[in-house]
């Protein structure tokens, strides 16, 4: 299980087209949102929208999971379980390495 602490509007990439962000942080609950993107961030199908309090989890899709590990002031720890095939990433790190990757597939000789 991976855990990354995350406060209201950070998110965190699976892969590169599911991004789930931390909408609300309350005391006794945490609220969660997940969208695939698609065509390069585009268009977006939103497959969660809802509150977890601590020790609930939610099933984003098959082998994909996110449980609420613990909740303190405006911090969040949400424990992914992810299939090994697909990279997570918070989402900066993410939008980082992408304008890496736009870069190189630059050709700056020609």
């Amino acid at each position: 299980m991976l855990v990354f602490s995350r406060i209201a509007d950070e998110s965190v990439m699976i892969g590169d087209d599911l991004e789930l962000q931390v909408v609300e942080v309350t005391p006794s609950a945490v609220r969660l949102r997940a969208q695939w993107r698609t065509m390069g961030g585009r268009l977006t199908k939103e497959i969660f929208d809802g509150a977890r309090s601590i020790g609930e989890s939610v099933e984003l899709s098959e082998g994909l999971k996110c449980l609420v590990v613990d909740i303190r002031a405006e911090k969040v720890r949400l424990g992914l379980i992810v299939p090994r095939n697909l990279t997570v990433h918070r989402r900066e790190v993410w939008e980082a390495i992408r304008s890496v990757r736009h870069n190189d597939d630059i050709d700056l000789d020609s």
